[in-house]
């Protein structure tokens, strides 16, 4: 029978960020066990009494508490024989199995500890290991604006003591010099898209020590703010991937661009940023600023209900078929946020399949003399239902050379960000597609170097504009929405 007691914990009210603070996706062991079971940390706070020990609270799927213990080891690498912790019997708010670890003495308050949750009669791991230490704790409680004083007193107390051990214990010659658990820096985020070490949301910085912060949404960032007593401070990207410093407790927040898109909610064609042209027979005409619809002779534009049926309005690009020799086209300046030479197209796609093939357009970075320094098309293929993105290059005989970065399915939305990286260093002068169903989850998915014209950039002039053509020849329904192009300072990285 289930002992309901509930645990006497030295907890508080804990917050998402402090719990996701030590739930981490350290690679656990391979299983060849068929079993369904799965655990995942709820909550890590600290078991007070005799000694100090951390208290595990876990969601179980398919295993019992007495079926699973935690396995708790001193290092990153798990290596070792660990000491195994079997379910205590308590509940945590009379729904999740306690697990406690070994007693922390207050020497080693700031060694963290690493919990793999497994099977005890397998050893199979059902879980991420989750890394913790007393003194990440104790420091969170600090910064938590809603802890009761008794309890931040009690953490600034448990710090103290450890340090008071430490220090005793160095000057008798027990231990070497080390760090004292009260003069590390506490490096945190709230961001759920954020971690400030590897995979990690909060870290414990030695004195002179560096960190990274990383960003995994799918926004676009200008840079980062750090926040202590001392005041806020701000870093460019670039600074925070040489490493930053602190020497206190700090909060650290993602700096987002906000960028203007072109999301048509009002009805009209040209939106946002967003220009469309088409061709009259004798001149390109731009489209009226407050047209909803348009019967061009190269192209057709509508802005239209949501293909999905969904609560949202797109901008809807008919081609019409003709053999005419010049193509319509939506025109989109950069929005230049930043010195650098990364720039960014995000939009929504939503391509409709039809019973022929359609190269449907061209998609051209232009520079500021409105030269061509880079382009890609996409076509949509009946015999294998994809859409694909092609790079476009020229051969030493300035052929045209074209290499398939990405495809989607037609039929449904698709988020896609194209990244252009126009460098003087071959191999980083390239495009970097991402594709998702939704902006959270969109993936790197390919890249070609992009040397057009055989030179390593066209031209020393910056990228200022896309045009989007869209192809005359071919009839197709195109839709598109939440358009932008952004000039960036970011970092290439090689994929993979």
């Amino acid at each position: 029978m289930k002992t309901k007691r509930i645990a006497k914990f030295l907890t508080l009210a804990l917050s998402f960020a402090m719990l996701i603070a030590c739930i981490v996706g350290v690679a656990v062991f391979a299983s060849d066990d068929d079993s369904s079971a799965t655990a995942e940390f709820k909550t890590v706070t600290l078991n007070y009494g005799a000694e100090t020990r951390i208290a595990y609270a876990l969601s179980l799927t398919s295993a019992t508490p007495e079926e699973v213990v935690l396995n708790l080891y001193d290092n990153a690498e798990l290596a070792g024989e660990p000491v195994v912790s079997a379910f205590s019997g308590d509940y945590y708010l009379e729904i999740y199995p306690v697990y406690y670890s070994y007693g922390i003495s207050a020497k080693d308050l700031a060694d963290y500890v690493y919990a793999v949750p497994v099977l005890e009669a397998s050893g199979t791991a059902v879980g991420d290991a989750c890394r913790y230490s007393v003194a990440q704790y104790c420091n969170s409680v600090l910064q938590d604006s809603e802890a009761s004083s008794d309890l931040v007193a009690l953490a600034g107390d448990l710090l103290a003591y450890g340090a008071s051990a430490q220090q005793r214990l160095i000057n008798i010659g027990n231990i070497e010099e080390e760090t004292l658990v009260t003069e590390y820096a506490y490096v945190y985020t709230t961001d759920a898209s954020v971690t400030v070490e590897g995979s990690y949301k909060s870290t414990l910085l030695a004195p002179g020590a560096t960190f990274v912060p990383t960003y995994t949404g799918a926004d676009m960032i200008l840079g980062w703010e750090l926040r202590s007593k001392d005041g806020t401070v701000t870093k460019t990207v670039a600074e925070a991937m040489a490493g930053l410093t602190a020497t206190s407790a700090t909060n650290v927040e993602p700096i987002f661009f906000e960028r203007v898109t072109a999301d048509f909610e009002e009805g009209y064609i040209n939106d946002g940023s967003m220009v469309s042209y088409d061709y009259d027979g004798t001149a390109y005409v731009k489209v009226d600023d407050t047209a909803s619809s348009l019967d061009g002779k190269r192209a057709d534009y509508e802005v239209v209900a949501d293909p999905t049926g969904a609560d949202n309005k797109a901008l809807k690009v008919s081609g019409e078929g003709t053999q005419e020799s010049t193509n319509a086209y939506s025109e989109i300046p950069v929005q230049t946020v930043a010195e650098g030479s990364c720039y960014v197209l995000e939009s929504r796609l939503y391509v409709a399949s039809q019973s022929t093939l359609a190269n449907i357009a061209f998609i051209y970075f232009r520079d500021s003399a409105n030269n061509v320094a880079f382009y890609l098309n996409y076509i949509y293929d009946p015999a294998t239902n994809d859409c694909t993105l092609r790079m476009v290059t020229k051969n030493s005989s300035n052929q045209d050379v074209y290499t398939t970065i990405g495809t989607f399915k037609p039929d449904k939305w698709v988020n896609m960000r194209l990244e252009l990286y126009k460098s003087n260093v071959a191999e980083e002068n390239c495009v970097k597609l991402y594709l998702g169903e939704s902006a959270a989850v969109m993936k790197y998915v390919g890249g070609a170097t992009a040397c057009y014209n055989q030179f390593k950039y066209v031209t020393n002039l910056p990228i200022t504009k896309i045009s989007c053509e869209y192809f005359r020849k071919n009839t197709f329904n195109a839709y598109f929405d939440d358009v932008s192009f952004t000039r960036v300072n970011k970092e290439y990285i090689a994929e993979g």
